[in-house]
């Protein structure tokens, strides 16, 4: 169990997190918006390829599988015991303290590790939201666009930060120095 000194020093990477998270939760409803400028400027739809609506359908579905598998995959307990020495967590994003001991090192890099991941995977269901966004501009309604959007925000709302949880689960799971 980390200390409560500790879980104070994680709370600004983990408030970063969830500004990231907000964000990226902002988004699909953003994109709405966009779909719907967007069709309502247009004076006659194009005439749309007959192709788009499946292909586009098909690349959404692959993109929030591929977070969901990013997602497991990233924070197994394998990965968790790999996670200080990833690459991406050479040099931790957030500050680590001058006083703090190589333990909590490794453990901001897990922070950084965890951010990172969740960054990543989000970004991957966000895309999701995008490709409903792109039907509107090959000339569909904007009503196509709300399936695409609804699944990426569901899926960005389902998979909510958890860096402390993260951060926690690794110190059972690192061996102790």
């Amino acid at each position: 169990m980390i200390s409560p000194q500790f879980r104070a020093q994680l709370a600004k990477p983990a408030r970063t997190t969830f500004i990231i998270w907000g964000a990226f939760l902002a988004g699909p409803p953003l994109y709405a918006a966009v779909a719907f400028l967007v069709a309502s400027q247009r004076p006659v739809p194009p005439a749309t390829p007959s192709f788009a609506l499946l292909a586009l359908a098909s690349l959404a579905i692959a993109a929030l599988a591929g977070g969901v598998f990013y997602w497991r995959i990233s924070f197994t307990d394998a990965a968790l015991r790999k996670a200080p020495h990833a690459a991406t967590t050479i040099t931790p994003a957030p500050a680590v303290p001058a006083a703090a001991t190589p333990r909590e090192q490794k453990l901001f890099a897990v922070a950084t590790y965890g951010q990172t991941r969740c960054v990543v995977a989000w970004a991957c269901f966000e895309s999701a939201g995008m490709f409903g966004v792109l039907l509107v501009f090959l000339g569909h309604p904007p009503q196509r666009a709300f399936p695409f959007l609804a699944a990426a925000f569901a899926a960005i709302a389902l998979h909510g930060p958890r860096l402390l949880e993260i951060v926690e689960r690794a110190d059972t799971l690192l061996p102790r120095d």
